[in-house]
């Protein structure tokens, strides 16, 4: 699978048998499908199939979101003869691939989701 994979086992695993738990897997999760949608709204179109074949996958603390699409490599990074690509405002982007570019754009909601963690942590450990 291409994609992009997100794990915070790191945490979870500190914290296992704590209620905090449970924040940082319903965080993760919802992180994730935004990553998901945006994936999929910066990828390149000609018959759809790649943007569809996009999904994500919850395993133990991590997630992931990519696409079996054997193809989808040659978007993303380009080839000799094609630029990587990535659609962003309805307009096609030459230079960075779809997974790239939703890394780039969510570079906000990752600082947020850790701050949200530490909230929650100092939250149910003080309280």
């Amino acid at each position: 699978m291409f994609g992009i994979k997100v794990i915070a086992a790191h945490v979870v695993k500190d914290l296992k048998d704590k209620p905090v738990s449970k924040s940082i897997t319903d965080g993760l999760q919802k992180l994730v499908l935004k990553v998901e949608a945006l994936a999929k709204k910066s990828t390149v179109v000609d018959t759809g199939r790649l943007r569809s074949s996009i999904t994500h996958s919850f395993g133990k603390n991590e997630a992931r979101v990519g696409t079996n699409v054997e193809y989808a490599i040659y978007v993303e990074y380009g080839t000799q003869k094609m630029e990587a690509r990535h659609m962003e405002g309805g307009s096609k982007v030459l230079g960075q691939g779809m997974m790239a570019y939703t890394i780039t754009q969510m570079d906000k909601d990752l600082q947020d989701f850790e701050v949200q963690i530490i909230k929650d942590v100092k939250g149910k450990i003080e309280g």
